[in-house]
């Protein structure tokens, strides 16, 4: 995964390897944190470990398509890229 931000003030550029954003302890982890934050709103670590696994599956489909893709008025930008 690529994190461009780009502004006035600063330029921050950087690269996270999938595997250390999608796996098993990820999932456990943003799964804690979702069921901490919303009561009504309840996922399970298997649930978060299927939509990783539908994401890794679009890089391999898709290896050069944005998430994120925002170009503002004053020159700022922010792209996050799979």
């Amino acid at each position: 995964m690529k994190i461009k931000v780009k502004s006035e003030d600063c330029n921050i550029s950087l690269l996270l390897p999938n595997a250390l954003l999608l796996n098993r302890l990820t999932a456990r982890i943003v799964a804690h944190y979702i069921n901490k934050a919303n009561k009504n709103f309840q996922m399970t670590e298997a649930q978060i470990r299927k939509i990783f696994a539908t994401i890794k599956q679009c890089k391999k489909d898709f290896p050069k398509m944005y998430l994120v893709e925002v170009d503002s008025e004053d020159g700022d930008i922010v792209k996050i890229r799979l």
